[in-house]
Order: C-alpha cells, then structure tokens, then sequence
C-alpha cells in the first residue's frame, strides 16, 4: 500500500495545524497501524521537496524521533518497522551528519545510562495537570510495576527528551498515536492535555481528524 500524491497534499494543506507537523501526524498514525512504507512515502516527499541540506537533517530527525517516542505507546515492533523503512530511504550524507553530530554526543552516551525518573514526574505532571496524582494513584493501584515503567521510562526516558521535539510536538505525535488505536479514555485526557499546554483548541482538533482520516486509509 502506498497512500499516492493525492493524499500527500491532502495531508500538507490540513487547516489549522502548527507548522512543521502534518508530517509527524501522517508518519505517527501510519506507524502506529504497521505501515511502514507509507512512513517512508511521506519522508521521500517531504525531505525531496527542501533544498537545504540543514533542513533535511532536521525533519529527518523529527520524524525519526516521532516515530521512537510512540513506540511506548503503540508498540515497539511497529516502531522497528517503521524506523528501518526510515532507514532505507534516508540519504548516506544525512545518516552520517546525523550519526556523528547527533546521536554520538554526550547527551545521548549520558542519556542511556540515567534513568530520568525526576525529569519524568516534571513532564507527567505538567500533562496531566490537576489530575495528574489522581491518574498515578490509578496506575499504581492497577499494578504498581506499570506506574514504575511509564514513570521512568515512557516519560522519563523517552517523552520528557524534547532536544528534537519540543513538549507541544510530544504531545501531537501523544494524539496521533493513540487515534487509531480507538482508546478514547487515554485520548480525551491527552487531547485536555493538549490543550493546557498551549497548543489552540482548533488546532487540537484538526490534529484528531486528520489522525482520524489517515487510519481509515
């Protein structure tokens, strides 16, 4: 399956979306429901139509990061997936700028080894605002070792990191992953969450419904 031209410029000329996005919604939701090569037609099309090379390695990044921080959310093989199709199609030049400038320095050696459990607690905490002790208190109760992971390392490894992608982006790729999963508990409150983190509310909902629209594709 491939989702063809038509869809593509369906997807950049979505009203309301904040900048540099609609490609993050389209690559989350496609990677969330296993299609991989749909992720790459959507890099192919947008890194082709940039002629400078510093933004290329940016929405390279971008991308690759969306992808890894829904992998907690939606699955880690479907995240495999989609970053080994990324791979294929990504430019020798823009692997190696990346490799070297990027992933190899001391931020991310530093960040294998800690566990950002305080970094965590910031994040989870400005998400869910006022009901955040309540929602702990839910998971904890549920099964503690569940509270200990997504504390420690669904937010304090992965969705607090915003040296790519910023705390609003987190919380777009947040809703475009859990759209075609049919979770509306998980979505409303992230969708509130949204929107107490300063992303508009017309735009909240423009992000639903063409996370919407590409997982019925």
């Amino acid at each position: 399956m491939l989702i063809g031209k038509d869809r593509l410029l369906r997807m950049e000329k979505w009203d309301n979306l904040p900048a540099k996005t609609w490609y993050l919604i389209g690559s989350v939701t496609l990677s969330v429901s296993n299609k991989p090569e749909c992720v790459a037609e959507i890099y192919n099309y947008v890194v082709n139509s940039m002629n400078l090379f510093n933004d290329r390695v940016e929405c390279t990044l971008r991308i690759r990061e969306a992808i890894m921080k829904s992998a907690p959310l939606a699955g880690v093989p479907k995240a495999i997936n989609s970053l080994t199709a990324l791979h294929d199609v990504t430019p020798i030049d823009i692997l190696e700028k990346i490799n070297n400038n990027y992933y190899n320095n001391q931020h991310y050696r530093n960040f294998e080894i800690n566990n950002n459990i305080k970094r965590g607690e910031l994040f989870w905490n400005h998400t869910y605002t006022k009901i955040s002790k309540r929602v702990e208190d839910q998971l904890r109760k549920i099964h503690q070792p569940l509270w200990n992971w997504i504390i420690g390392n669904v937010y304090g490894n992965v969705l607090s990191d915003c040296s790519i992608l910023n705390e609003q982006d987190t919380a777009i790729v947040v809703l475009s992953s859990l759209v075609p999963q049919d979770v509306p508990k998980q979505l409303r409150g992230h969708y509130i969450g949204a929107i107490r983190g300063g992303i508009p509310e017309v735009s909240v909902d423009s992000i639903v419904s063409l996370s919407k629209e590409v997982s019925q594709w």
